[in-house]
């Protein structure tokens, strides 16, 4: 059964309908920095594209590095909407572990269809439902007893096809994290 059985919500949406294109996943993981930004006083140890996270040192010669990744899967919100952000937190915080980076923070952004709708903003409401318990059941860097934090974000609704059709739920996360010693760091 998926979260949406268990919470008594709606079956996710299988309508066959012809016009309600998705775009693939690998299409959410747009350039986030300009290209002319991404060398700035020549700071970049691996640049977008170059692993699952880009690193950076603040500091010439610095050891200490920042990360940042992202993740988030349309297809995996159209079938469970929990699981869809949870999953883009998780996606987010392995891609800056595969570059060495332990999560500091995370921001979010959260694309779905009309909330007026029952479904939609039951599947809103399940994508943060989602993120907020990823995010409580993972460390922060340094330790703690609190979970990642969330700093920022924001929710884009009313996203239709042209016959009015709502998008897949499509939480993006994006996570920061910290990187101890940048020369361990490898790109694909």
């Amino acid at each position: 059964l998926g979260a949406h059985a268990l919470a008594g919500g709606p079956a996710p949406r299988g309508d066959g309908d012809a016009e309600h294109h998705q775009l693939p996943d690998q299409l959410l993981q747009v350039e986030l920095v300009p290209r002319g930004g991404r060398e700035v006083q020549g700071r970049a140890v691996l640049r977008p594209g170059e692993a699952d996270a880009a690193v950076a040192v603040f500091l010439p010669g610095d050891t200490v590095g920042v990360a940042a990744g992202i993740g988030g899967s349309a297809a995996i919100g159209a079938v469970d909407p929990y699981l869809g952000g949870a999953w883009a937190v998780c996606e987010a915080v392995r891609n800056l572990a595969c570059v060495g980076g332990k999560v500091l923070a995370i921001t979010d952004c959260l694309n779905y269809g009309d909330p007026e709708q029952p479904e939609v903003f039951w599947e809103f409401s399940e994508g943060v439902r989602g993120i907020g318990d990823a995010c409580r059941s993972l460390a922060v860097a340094g330790g703690g007893s609190y979970g990642i934090p969330v700093i920022s974000g924001n929710v884009s609704f009313y996203n239709q096809s042209e016959k009015g059709k709502p998008i897949w739920p499509t939480p993006v996360v994006a996570a920061a994290g910290r990187v101890e010693d940048v020369s361990v760091c490898g790109g694909f």
